[in-house]
Order: C-alpha cells, then sequence, then structure tokens
C-alpha cells in the first residue's frame, strides 16, 4: 500500500513538472489541414483552395463539421475535417437568412447563433440550414455570441452590455463590464471585442485595441479586468506589415479556453515587430505558462480538448487545423 502511495505521488510529481497541460504536441509549422485562398497552392498536400472573401472567425460544430464565416461575403461555409466542401448559409442583404457585416458566431446546442450586426439581430440556422432570427430589445449592435451549453451570452457593440439569453432566445439577465479609468482615453475600447466560454457559467472578454482582458461569471455576475501590457503591447500594422491582413491599431487578437483551466491568448506586437503569438495563462492570469511565435497573424482561436485539435482563422484568409500529435 505504501509503495502504491509513494509511486502514485511520484507520478503526479513528473505530470506537474512536465506535464501536458500546456500545448507540449502541437506542431505549428505543419498544419493538418489549410483552406485557403492561395489557388496556386491548390495542389500542396493537405492544402484546399477556396475563394473565401474575408474569413474572420471559424469553428468546429456538434456534427464535426468546420464551419467558416466570411465577414465580407455575409457567407457562413461548411467543410468537413478533411477540407471537402459540404455547403453554405446566408448571402448579402437584410432580409430571411441574409447578412449584414456578421461579426461572430458560435453553436447553441445544435443551433448556430450568429451575431448579425449591421441587421441588429441574431440570426439563426437549424442543422438543416433553415433560417429564424430574433432581436434584443436595446441592442442596436449585436457584435458576439459565445455558449458553454449551460449559458449563451450575447455581447452589443459596447462591450459592456452584456445579455444572458436562454434556450428559448429570451433575455435572462443582463451584465455591465466597467471601463477601467487608465484607458477611458480609448473611444473605441468597448466597440470591438469578442468573447469565448471559458467554463460553464465563466466567459473570457478580449479587447483589440488594448492589451486588456476580462473573465465574467454570468451566474455570479461578478467580473475582472486584467491589463496584460506586461506581456504585449498594441500592434501597428504600419509598423510591420499591411500585407498580415489585419487593420491599424490592433492588439490582442483572440482568445479561447485551455486546457486544465488554462487560457489562450494570441496578440500581435508593436515592440516585437511580429504577429501570431500564442500565449498560454494561467486562469488568473498571473502566470505565463508558454509563449510560441506562430509565424502567422490570427484573426480566430478555438481548441478542442476531446479532438486534439486547434482552429487558426489567419490574416492570410486561411483556415488552419492542427491536430495534437
Amino acid at each position: 500500500m505504501r509503495r502504491n502511495l509513494i509511486c502514485m505521488v511520484f507520478v503526479i510529481l513528473l505530470f506537474v513538472l512536465f506535464g501536458d497541460f500546456i500545448y507540449s504536441n502541437f506542431n505549428f509549422n505543419k498544419p493538418s489541414l489549410i483552406i485557403g485562398i492561395d489557388e496556386d497552392r491548390a495542389s500542396e498536400k493537405n492544402y484546399i483552395y477556396y475563394d473565401f472573401f474575408m474569413v474572420r472567425n471559424a469553428l468546429i460544430g456538434p456534427d464535426n463539421l468546420i464551419y467558416a464565416l466570411d465577414f465580407k461575403a455575409n457567407t457562413i461555409y461548411k467543410f468537413d475535417l478533411k477540407g471537402n466542401f459540404v455547403g453554405k448559409y446566408a448571402r448579402t442583404g437584410q432580409g430571411p437568412g441574409e447578412l449584414n457585416k456578421a461579426t461572430e458566431f458560435d453553436f447553441v446546442g445544435e443551433e448556430l447563433w450568429v451575431a448579425n450586426a449591421r441587421n441588429g439581430r441574431i440570426e439563426v440556422f437549424d442543422k438543416t440550414g433553415k433560417d429564424s432570427s430574433f432581436r434584443i430589445e436595446g441592442m442596436e449592435l449585436p457584435f458576439s455570441v459565445a455558449s458553454s451549453g449551460f449559458f449563451t451570452i450575447v455581447m452589443g457593440g459596447s462591450f459592456g452590455n452584456i445579455n444572458i439569453m436562454d434556450k428559448n432566445k429570451k433575455v435572462v439577465g443582463e451584465m455591465k463590464v466597467e471601463n477601467p479609468m487608465k484607458f477611458k482615453r480609448h473611444k473605441s475600447l468597448w466597440s470591438n471585442g469578442v468573447a469565448k466560454n471559458l467554463h460553464k457559467s465563466l466567459f473570457l472578454g478580449i479587447f483589440n485595441y488594448v492589451p486588456l482582458v476580462c473573465t465574467f461569471d454570468v451566474k455570479t455576475r461578478e467580473h475582472k479586468v486584467y491589463d496584460l501590457s506586461e506581456y504585449y503591447s498594441i500592434y501597428e500594422a504600419n509598423n510591420i506589415s499591411k500585407s498580415k491582413g489585419l487593420p491599424y491599431g490592433l492588439a490582442a487578437i483572440n482568445g479561447c479556453a485551455g486546457p486544465d483551466n488554462t487560457i489562450f491568448i494570441v496578440a500581435c506586437d508593436k515592440k516585437e515587430r511580429c504577429c501570431g503569438r500564442l500565449m498560454q495563462f494561467s486562469a488568473d492570469f498571473k502566470k505565463k505558462l508558454k509563449e510560441t511565435k506562430l509565424g502567422f497573424c490570427v484573426r480566430d482561436i478555438r481548441y478542442y480538448p476531446k479532438r486534439k485539435i486547434m482552429l487558426f482563422v489567419t490574416g492570410e484568409e486561411e483556415v488552419r487545423l492542427f491536430k495534437d500529435m
């Protein structure tokens, strides 16, 4: 019994020291799949050519398909995990099933909720592609949608305006995230950000124009704002490369939940003059566990621990999929 206990402690110690809660098994130089717009690369292994306009977001749905949201084409494309085209939803317009500057999306159960920003509503597609929509009173510009399966939030164009939704598309609560005094000079602070679910009722908010992130719990209505200027600074496209596909002035581009309650943040950095810095933080942001320079800028990131997949949307209009080796 004592020997078994000693062995168990030894195994736990090894895991703590060398454990795989940090993303050590992803080779970011070798994507398993790229879906992109470079027709000259169509003959390359694992490269699938597709004529996107501006892909801003991508995710893997409950049906194991990749969904890519094209901001300019106002269309959602579907691919299988090998990159084969499966179908598409929506088109440009203001009518039923039509999008106008759709900014974010997420699955709520088997329904795909889309922040149809300029049309001022949430567009909903079921698994057959059938469309419905709803509006939230007082929210003229729905900007982001995120769901855990337990809780769903819709964030307005004003970042501090967060509506908590039930599955019947009714608002069951509201939250306000205060603007830190230090950053009030940034007029666009609350109008450009995204939200991702971390765990059940806990969500992550990422600000695009300042080195800030926040976590907010829709159950307790508590939130915390973290200043990460120690780790990255405001990105200036003019000082690096306009070809990277990102507008002037972006700082943190995106983030998502990582393994074992860690958090991924992807940022570009003015001082380091680089794009695509993938950082993994502890849940309280007190410790940066690891950093990798990806070699490509990132518009969206998703991590799927059960599938052992990381999914990126890059500034080069590509969806890149990496599998844990």
